[in-house]
């Protein structure tokens, strides 16, 4: 019986649900409704004080309904991170006597995503193509994309746009041309072939790749100025303390961030120009890093150039390692495939004991630019502990010009392939497999031990895949 009442109680269960779940709509739909209908954001676009006109469409009503409430968080996200940057924005409209609202474009073209890529290769945060870039000095290789720098990009954006301005001498067509190309600009204009247009005539009947600039710029414009009436609050965007260092030599990013304990992620933030896996040693450009990780990279500079040279480049290793300055290496025959290479094919041959000096030698050491104390030390059979014992250097810190003092004699017995041990020792390199282990590797070489290949790569216990170790063995 009493299941009888169960049953007879679940169609009025049902209806019930089903009356909470239509309500539920009703009042969201109710509340959007009380924020935004075509009288409303029509006249909240009228009341804003600007220069480049902002014609009203019911398109914008679509775009405020498929935009803020779905996606509330990311907006949040995104116009947070633009009110940053506004001010910046507009002190370079302010040069050019631009519109101040011309600081919201950006915004229109990607959401403030440093990282955006677009159609027919725009990139950056002003959806720069590389031709435009280049025209206004940025640098855009396999390495780096300086587009992808917020700052940078909107020096040159700012020089496009005033040149496009000079053109057209017009807001709507500039703003248009600067998204699509001048060219694909005025053959959308032929094509219409019509006297007089409005900018949503454009866009309706038009082809041009990126036409959505005309309602994506009047939303961020409306969007910027009414956030609050949609409950969007606006987030505090600010990055660790953060300096710059000089990248001497390559640096592989993920043993950079590894070893400073940084994540990858807070990296790219940072230096959102670097788009390859390795940072290109050339003093042309900065490394920006937390105060916390900068220590962090000098303590293990010397290993993180080691590590950035690639079996291609070893015969760069080589040099900085063994070889005197004026020695050429042949390479052709590495073998990339190869998990190990022996030194013997890569390097010269070491060269015969030099001359006993009777008496010690000091030398004086001008520093040059891309030297660092492990190179300096091998170069002269010295070791980086006697450099810095000598020079009373707290760190591996040196810099171009510094005067490094060097004592040399003959009792002294060096750590390089170059000294007399060389007769009983070799070094082979190393290439780390998947699956490997310091441990692993030392087991294939006799007499050595995985501590051993650890305090001559200055590492710890962690390796990767395609890694370089040096190993020194007995012969």
């Amino acid at each position: 019986m009493y299941y009888s009442f169960q049953k007879s109680l679940l169609p009025y269960l049902k209806c019930f649900i089903l009356f909470i779940i239509l309500s539920s709509s009703f009042l969201v739909s109710a509340q959007y409704l009380d924020k935004s209908n075509d009288t409303i954001v029509s006249r909240r676009l009228n009341s804003i004080q600007n220069t480049i006109e902002l014609p009203y469409s019911s398109i914008l009503l679509d775009l405020i309904k498929e935009r803020i409430y779905p996606n509330e968080f990311q907006i949040s996200e995104s116009i947070s991170k633009f009110f940053h940057f506004k001010t910046l924005f507009e002190s370079e409209a302010a040069k050019y006597n631009m519109p101040s609202e011309i600081a919201y474009l950006p915004y229109a073209i990607s959401m403030m995503d440093n990282r955006y890529s677009g159609k027919f290769g725009t990139a950056g945060v002003w959806g720069l193509t590389a031709t435009v870039a280049a025209r206004y000095g940025l640098i855009v290789t396999s390495f780096v994309d300086e587009r992808l720098s917020v700052e940078k990009s909107t020096k040159a954006a700012f020089k496009y746009l005033n040149s496009l301005f000079e053109l057209y001498g017009d807001w709507w067509s500039t703003i248009i041309a600067f998204a699509n190309s001048p060219a694909g600009y005025n053959a959308a204009i032929t094509r219409l072939n019509e006297p007089e247009y409005t900018i949503w005539e454009l866009y309706q009947k038009s082809r041009l790749p990126f036409k959505d600039i005309v309602p994506n710029y009047i939303f961020t414009v409306y969007l910027g100025n009414f956030f609050q009436t949609y409950d969007i609050v606006l987030k505090p965007y600010k990055l660790p303390d953060f300096s710059w260092i000089h990248v001497y030599n390559d640096v592989n990013i993920l043993d950079l961030t590894d070893k400073t304990a940084i994540s990858e992620e807070l990296f790219l933030q940072l230096n959102p120009v670097f788009v390859s896996t390795k940072i290109p040693g050339d003093s042309l450009f900065k490394v920006f890093l937390p105060e916390t990780a900068k220590q962090k990279f000098y303590e293990w500079e010397d290993s993180l150039y080691f590590w950035g040279i690639s079996i291609r480049e070893v015969e760069l290793l080589a040099d900085s390692l063994e070889a005197d300055d004026d020695e050429i290496i042949n390479s052709d025959s590495i073998d990339p495939n190869e998990s190990q290479v022996d030194l013997e094919k890569v390097a010269p041959k070491p060269e015969k004991k030099a001359p006993e000096v009777n008496k010690e030698q000091r030398i004086v050491y001008v520093v040059k630019s891309g030297d660092v104390l492990g190179r300096i030390a091998d170069k002269h059979g010295v070791s980086v502990s006697n450099l810095k014992q000598w020079n009373n250097l707290k760190n591996d810190i040196i810099h171009p010009g510094q005067k490094i003092i060097i004592y040399k004699n003959a009792n002294y017995k060096s750590s390089s392939t170059k000294s007399s041990a060389s007769k009983n020792t070799e070094y082979v390199y190393y290439i780390v497999k998947k699956g490997d282990s310091l441990w692993k590797i030392a087991s294939q070489y006799n007499g050595v031990s995985d501590a051993d290949i650890r305090e001559l790569n200055k590492i710890g216990n962690s390796i990767h895949p395609g890694q370089v170790l040096k190993i020194k063995v007995k012969k």
